[in-house]
């Protein structure tokens, strides 16, 4: 019977690094991947990727929500500096 140990040490692994994550982009004044989302009005990633017709499941499309969190990151820091 297979064991869930190797799950549950990626899901530490990556929950640790998205935490190491907010906390450097905290102190840079950017906004946390999951603050960008809540902002945009989304519950979760899954909400946010979902409006776009991307699944959590698929890599390309996981890449692809990051690459627009990026962008409105960036819109976000413009209106920012004004």
């Amino acid at each position: 019977m297979p064991s869930n140990t190797s799950n549950t040490n990626k899901q530490s692994t990556s929950t640790s690094d998205s935490s190491t994550k907010a906390s450097s982009n905290s102190s840079s004044g950017e906004k946390s991947q999951n603050q960008m989302i809540k902002d945009a009005g989304f519950s979760n990633m899954n909400r946010f990727m979902q409006s776009y017709n991307l699944k959590m499941h698929d890599d390309d499309d996981l890449r692809e929500a990051k690459a627009i969190l990026d962008g409105l990151r960036k819109v976000d820091g413009a209106g920012r500096k004004q």
